[in-house]
């Protein structure tokens, strides 16, 4: 007999109208049921989305095992979008009141989450794009080869559309429970991993190489008009083969993790 898994999807895109798919939460659901085929026993993931931007939000946490919070064209810097600032309050409860709840997040997920939670520093830096090689941390891949079963490549290869980045705290020092997941030569934290409460990626797991292409040619249109030579590294970094078959193991043991008992 199988059981289930409550998952929230937090929907952060905001509308881009020239691009079919304004909001990421129907890849995330798609993602997360092809996470749930590779358990033995089966889980059955319970999915609803709610659209953040509009500041849509569930009227109860009750049974809730994961929140996922997507991607977006914002900048978690964007403190004048009420919208934003919301979010920020909703991260905070859940972290401080619902310790049994646990957090994912990739891109601007992963930003808004390493800000709210970890108080670092995001900063727009510059253009992160296509499949890199990302070098993981020792203790990050002594955590997940373990929970995998299957020791990671490392470097791992993820697909990137991003110009913010988290930055390291000035004593390179977070909370004893908290571990970066990596770097890569443009981007100092890539993930950061918080046994059964936190895990994100600075990358897109949930991306294929065609979902990034129609990403970047959507929401970068201006700056790739502009600059024909981004243009073209960009998409033929775009398409490259990636480490997904390892990030979704990884994903799907952290949902999975026992959770925390609220005292």
């Amino acid at each position: 007999m199988s059981s289930t898994l409550q998952v929230i999807i937090l929907d952060a895109n905001e509308p881009n109208y020239p691009w079919e798919k304004n909001k990421f939460s129907p890849l995330f659901k798609e993602f997360i049921g092809s996470l749930s085929q590779q358990g033995v026993p089966p889980v059955t993931p319970v999915i609803s989305s709610y659209d953040v931007v509009q500041e849509e939000y569930p009227r109860s946490l009750s049974g809730v095992n994961v929140v996922v919070i997507t991607g977006s064209s914002a900048s978690v810097n964007d403190g004048h979008k009420h919208w934003i600032y919301k979010l920020q309050l909703f991260i905070k409860t859940v972290w401080y009141f619902e310790p049994q709840i646990k957090l994912f997040g990739s891109c601007f997920g992963h930003q808004i989450l390493c800000k709210t939670i970890l108080e670092l520093d995001v900063k727009r830096i510059g253009w992160e794009i296509g499949v890199q090689p990302i070098i993981l941390s020792s203790d990050f891949v002594d955590e997940f080869s373990t929970a995998t079963s299957s020791k990671p490549p490392n470097p791992i290869r993820i697909q990137l559309v991003h110009q913010d980045h988290v930055i390291p705290p000035p004593n390179r020092i977070l909370p004893p429970n908290c571990i970066i997941l990596g770097r890569s030569a443009q981007c100092q934290i890539q993930g950061v991993y918080w046994p059964r409460r936190l895990l994100t990626f600075q990358g897109h797991p949930e991306f294929d190489r065609h979902i990034c292409r129609e990403t970047t040619e959507a929401f970068l249109v201006e700056d790739l008009k502009m600059d024909s030579g981004l243009r073209k590294k960009s998409l033929q970094a775009i398409d490259q083969d990636d480490d997904s078959w390892w990030t979704r193991q990884a994903i799907w043991s952290f949902f999975l993790q026992p959770p925390i008992i609220r005292c």
